[in-house]
């Protein structure tokens, strides 16, 4: 008998290999080259964000990402590589045991443009 899969969030500081989870981005039909999503566990003394350099914590975490985007809503950033773009992330989120997955969504996704990503996965396993 297959069993649907749970999905649902871990605590603060516990990670649990094979947690199910799912997420979901509204991209409102952009047509994009391609995009990147870095899904992370934000480390007790906050993530740093790699352009600006502010500390976004757990606790209304929603709030300071969307002052930050409002502060950097002109800003045009020079453009990295891969690598350094994979360095900077492993640093702002302090270290590479708190990067769960990492997504790169294709230029053909974003053809017509897309709506709605959706993604189910599990966690890898943490140290």
């Amino acid at each position: 008998m297959h069993k649907k899969p749970e999905y649902g969030f871990s605590m603060p500081d516990e990670v649990m290999a094979g947690k199910q989870f799912e997420i979901q981005v509204n991209f409102d039909g952009a047509k994009l080259d391609r995009a990147e999503v870095t899904v992370i566990k934000v480390p007790t003394s906050g993530y740093q964000d790699p352009e600006t350099g502010d500390i976004i914590t757990a606790k209304d975490a929603k709030k300071q990402i969307e002052n930050i985007e409002k502060k950097t809503k002109t800003t045009v950033y020079k453009k990295k590589t891969t690598n350094e773009k994979r360095k900077q992330e492993k640093s702002a989120a302090g270290g590479d045991d708190n990067i769960m997955k990492q997504f790169n969504i294709p230029k053909s996704k974003f053809a017509n443009g897309m709506k709605w990503w959706k993604k189910a996965f599990a966690l890898k396993v943490s140290k």
